[in-house]
């Protein structure tokens, strides 16, 4: 995309409205939106409710995605990405869904998990919210309002300390607590009740942390923002008072949907989401010290526009972001109490292998990525069992919520993690079940970090740095060390084979310095 402006198009297939952007990304990775278009429906009721997407509703769907691809050929885009959440994720006919959608439109319409919604809506805030980057370092509580669900995100001092994702979403509540509300004369403290159960762990954290900002996204917060500006002078501003978000709550929870439509100016589908998310946005602001709400106008689409030129330019963000994941993965790496020094240890030699042997293993920089998070994770399992604990491993990277990392990434970084000592992929029954080129990525990331895990077995970091060279079909590690370290060589030697039976070179340890 280098050299010219190009026009691209984001759309974000939404549980309760589908949404696309056209844009134009400049030649320094600037962003110009050129339309916008919005069009509502009904996924998530029928997920939430029922379990599944309805016919109609996947007919109601293509119809939509349709038209929009129609303006996308107006347009002559040919450059776009399409993602869609929880309301089709969680759907058990979520293949038929998007295999309908593709089948009838032509679309591509890409899954993503709550990590990767998390990521692309914080590069939005980026983009739209310059006082962003101070926050962070002041703190700041991001809460993302979805349909299904409410992404957690805790900046402090200028880095990444936790994200969680809690199902609460506005939507969610909505359907959940339906049985209950004609039972009850106070349903908003229902749900404020229901959103303090599955909340508290995240206001404990909390509590740890001076946080004094606080962002808002999602959920209907856009239209609640406007409607209680009162003044030009705060209409020209991107927050809300702490005070005014309490007092429309106040008001908003003995108002009908329909008064509620009228005075925000949003359909009747949309102001059913208002109180949920008031009630949200009022328990989650509680946690922190700060006395505004900010609401900048960013969102998942715009985040696709802004991930789609840092991909293409390499922007500052993409660096920012990348360097977000790794303090994410040292946070979690302390928590379940690794040997700290080690991991790191073993990720440095494990880089250093992968930058001097990357004429042998054709990996990408992202492949890269993968297996310095898997070099740092791959001893969490001992939190549970010493024994065995490359298995507890796989399973507690499985579960864990990395922000901008896909299930399949995750599937990766696992299995890697799980290779990384004695054991060997064949034979695993999570492995074979995986395509041959993610079985072949995993196989050399796994073979780099075993010779890397070899050069630290005792954990006394007695190799203080390493030489690689090629040479023919031999590998040569020259590792510097002033103490013996007949460990190191032995269990070097044992495992060697491995990476020679996948990459095709024998490794060789020398010493240097003793």
């Amino acid at each position: 995309m280098a050299g010219k402006d190009k026009l691209v198009a984001s759309i974000d297939v939404g549980s309760n409205s589908i949404r696309m952007l056209i844009a134009e990304i400049g030649s320094k990775g600037n962003i110009k939106i050129l339309e916008e278009l919005k069009k509502s429906i009904d996924i998530g009721k029928d997920t939430y409710n029922t379990g599944k997407v309805s016919l109609e509703t996947i007919k109601d769907t293509v119809k939509i995605l349709k038209n929009f691809s129609k303006l996308l050929d107006e347009y002559n885009i040919k450059n776009y990405r399409a993602v869609t959440t929880s309301g089709i994720r969680e759907s058990k006919n979520k293949d038929y869904v998007i295999e309908q959608i593709k089948s009838g439109t032509g679309l591509d319409v890409e899954i993503i998990n709550n990590s990767q919604e998390r990521l692309l809506t914080y590069k939005a805030i980026r983009e739209y919210l310059p006082e962003a980057s101070q926050m962070r370092k002041e703190g700041v509580l991001i809460i993302d309002i979805g349909s299904g669900g409410v992404e957690v995100t805790l900046y402090n001092e200028g880095y990444l300390c936790f994200t969680e994702y809690v199902k609460i979403g506005s939507q969610r509540l909505k359907e959940t607590l339906s049985e209950i509300e004609s039972d009850t004369m106070d349903f908003p403290k229902v749900l404020e009740d229901y959103i303090e159960s599955k909340s508290y762990l995240i206001k404990e954290n909390l509590l740890k942390y001076n946080v004094s900002n606080f962002i808002g996204l999602g959920g209907e917060l856009s239209s609640i923002y406007k409607a209680c500006k009162k003044t030009d002078e705060e209409k020209s501003m991107k927050k809300l008072s702490k005070d005014s978000l309490k007092e429309f709550y106040k008001e908003a929870r003995n108002l009908s949907s329909e008064e509620l439509s009228e005075i925000l100016g949003i359909n009747e589908k949309q102001s059913e989401m208002v109180v949920p998310t008031l009630a949200i946005s009022q328990k989650f602001i509680e946690m922190t010290k700060s006395k505004d709400i900010y609401v900048p106008r960013a969102s998942l689409r715009h985040g696709i526009l802004a991930d789609m030129a840092d991909e293409a330019y390499d922007t500052q963000r993409k660096i920012d972001f990348i360097e977000d994941i790794r303090h994410s993965i040292v946070d979690i790496a302390i928590k379940y109490r690794v040997d700290y020094q080690h991991v790191e240890h073993v990720k440095d030699m494990a880089l250093k292998i992968f930058d001097k042997t990357k004429k042998i293993h054709f990996l990408s920089e992202r492949d890269r990525l993968l297996m310095e998070i898997a070099s740092l994770l791959h001893d969490i399992g001992k939190y549970v069992n010493v024994n065995n604990y490359q298995v507890y491993s796989f399973h507690i990277i499985k579960a864990l919520d990395i922000m901008g990392i896909s299930d399949r990434e995750m599937d990766i970084i696992a299995h890697v993690a799980k290779f990384h000592a004695d054991e060997e992929p064949q034979g695993s029954k999570s492995y074979e079940v995986l395509s041959y080129d993610n079985k072949i990525r995993i196989s050399k990331m796994a073979a780099i970090v075993k010779l890397a895990d070899a050069l630290d077995l005792s954990h006394k970091n007695k190799i203080k740095s390493i030489d690689v060279k090629i040479k023919g079909s031999t590998l040569t590690i020259t590792a510097s060390s002033n103490e013996e370290i007949p460990l190191e060589k032995w269990y070097f030697h044992k495992i060697s084979d491995f990476f020679e039976e996948v990459m095709g070179y024998k490794p060789i340890l020398k010493q240097k310095g003793f």
